[in-house]
């Protein structure tokens, strides 16, 4: 196969801004609502930090059959420290996450920059675990206002 030294000085076109709804909006992570996952148990332990436990149910049939059988089950658990059992006190589906990093700030006395990444480390790994996940209110004043001016 031969390469065709035109296509090698050829750019792409850069994508059409119109095409893309949310091209002149910007995100402030902070603004996302965490919202607990229903199935997920908390349990306090003897350290007074929580575990928090979901039981993963398998999403083909066969593999429902076979864990059933087994008596296989796919749990997560995560053992959460001061600082994340904290957090999760506060995930009640209102507050966003620029108040719960405001309320861990003033609890633990932390750094803003402390408070903010570890608002966003707890919020990152609570999500890969299937525990909470986010939803961004399309009708918050921050977002109209950068529509308007975009």
């Amino acid at each position: 196969m031969t390469l065709n030294p035109f296509l090698l000085l050829v750019r792409p076109k850069p994508p059409d801004p119109a095409q893309n709804p949310f091209s002149g909006v910007a995100r402030d992570p902070f603004d996302a609502v965490p919202h607990k996952n229903e199935l997920a148990e908390a349990r306090e332990d003897s350290r007074s930090c929580l575990q928090v436990r979901l039981r993963m149910k398998p999403v083909k049939k066969i593999a429902a059959f076979l864990a059933r059988r087994a008596g296989f089950h796919h749990d997560v658990r995560v053992d959460l420290d001061a600082h994340g059992s904290f957090y999760w006190s506060l995930v009640d589906g209102r507050r966003d996450l620029r108040a719960i990093e405001k309320k861990l700030r003033r609890k633990f006395e932390l750094e803003v920059d402390e408070s903010k990444k570890a608002t966003l480390l707890f919020t990152k790994m609570l999500m890969l675990r299937h525990l909470i996940r986010l939803e961004i209110d399309q009708s918050s004043p921050a977002t109209k206002e950068v529509r308007r001016a975009g």
